[in-house]
């Protein structure tokens, strides 16, 4: 469909979960144009390439976008569009096993949800972390394991200026930093490197 140039009255950038592409429903990021109609289109100008945008649509609150807003999501977010993402993964309350205790470290696995308009950042457990890594929600979550230490001295020991033992703060403290590089804003979730100290 051909429109002149004289009937576009807005140009942006439309960032993820701002519009769909009309056809298909996916997901739309980019350029973008608003006709006289208060139709959107892709492109900063119209081409015959361009094809028809949409805004989502809001839908009633489920129990998955309940959930979402649930204790265990940290109070990261207000919104969920369930159409955003093929799965959501709730936050997980993960507690060490006594094997852990005993190995002084275990894993830790965090979640962002790439396409929230808030960021949804949650701890969820091996087995969900096995899920998101290995189908297609990969293309939709950013992920990040921390090694998580248990026991041992609360600070690091060292001898000639030399770190001679790690202690339980300071490695918790480096996992979190590590952790942020992927998922910024991750240590508002993790506020005491002292969970778990035994």
């Amino acid at each position: 469909m051909f429109i002149p140039n004289s009937t576009i009255i807005e140009t942006g950038y439309a960032q993820a979960g701002q519009f769909l592409v009309q056809s298909t429903q996916l997901p739309y990021r980019g350029f973008y144009h608003r006709d006289d109609k208060n139709r959107y289109w892709s492109g900063k100008t119209h081409t015959n390439d361009s094809f028809l945008l949409t805004p989502p649509t809001t839908k009633p609150l489920t129990l998955d976008a309940f959930n979402k807003n649930n204790i265990m999501s940290y109070g990261f977010t207000k919104k969920y569009s369930i159409a955003s993402a093929p799965t959501l993964y709730k936050g997980d309350f993960v507690f060490p096993t006594d094997e852990d205790f005993s190995n002084t470290f275990f894993t830790r696995y965090v979640v962002q949800l790439k396409s929230s308009t808030s960021p949804y950042v949650v701890e969820i457990n091996k087995d969900n972390y096995a899920k998101v890594t290995q189908t297609e929600d990969r293309f939709y979550y950013n992920v990040a394991e921390m090694l998580w230490k248990l026991k041992g001295p609360i600070d690091d020991v060292f001898e000639n200026n030399v770190r001679i033992e790690a202690g339980v703060r300071d490695t918790n403290l480096r996992s979190l930093q590590a952790a942020e590089k992927i998922i910024p804003g991750v240590s508002k979730i993790f506020p005491d490197p002292l969970q778990f100290y035994f």
